[in-house]
Parts: C-alpha cells; sequence; structure tokens
C-alpha cells in the first residue's frame, strides 16, 4: 500500500513540476512551449528531462525534502548547466 501511495505522489509532483515551470516560463514572457520527456526518482529527488525547443533540452530536479522545483537549461558554450528557474512547491500549491 506505501509503495503505490509513494509512486503516486510522485507521479503527482513530477506533473506539477512540469507545469509550474510551464507556468513560470509563461509568466516571464516565454512564447516556447516545453515538452516533458521522462523521469526518475532517486532518494528525495526526482529528476525529469525536457525540450523546451528544437535545439534547448532542460533538466527538472525535484527535491522532495525541501519541496522545490529546479529547472536547469544546457549551456553549450560553457558546456554546463545553467538554472534558469525555481519555483516553491509547498508555496504554489497551498
Amino acid at each position: 500500500m506505501k509503495h503505490n501511495e509513494n509512486t503516486i505522489i510522485t507521479l503527482l509532483l513530477v506533473t506539477t513540476g512540469i507545469l509550474s515551470s510551464l507556468l513560470v516560463f509563461s509568466l516571464i514572457g516565454g512564447t516556447d512551449t516545453a515538452y516533458a520527456d521522462t523521469s526518475v526518482r532517486g532518494g528525495n529527488y526526482v529528476f525529469g528531462t525536457g525540450a523546451w525547443s528544437a535545439s534547448n533540452d532542460l533538466l527538472y530536479i525535484i527535491n522532495r525534502a525541501s519541496k522545490q522545483l529546479n529547472v536547469y537549461a544546457l549551456n553549450v558554450n560553457s558546456h554546463s548547466l545553467d538554472k534558469i528557474g525555481s519555483v516553491d512547491l509547498a508555496a504554489a500549491f497551498r
């Protein structure tokens, strides 16, 4: 029973995170659409990937302990991940 509840909570958190990041991008003037791809859970973290456009990939990381969603984009010039957004999930879903 506990495993089913954890799975449902994880799926809801991933969906919430993806929708929250889409909301953030739409509020800051982004006109591109983000598409979610896959997600993986490990410990207190849920990782999700997606595409913002044909040339921009995103990494969504949900920290379940702190209830934070962080969104990172690949910077091909510096070969690094740049943090482009963060959402306090506890505050967003009160």
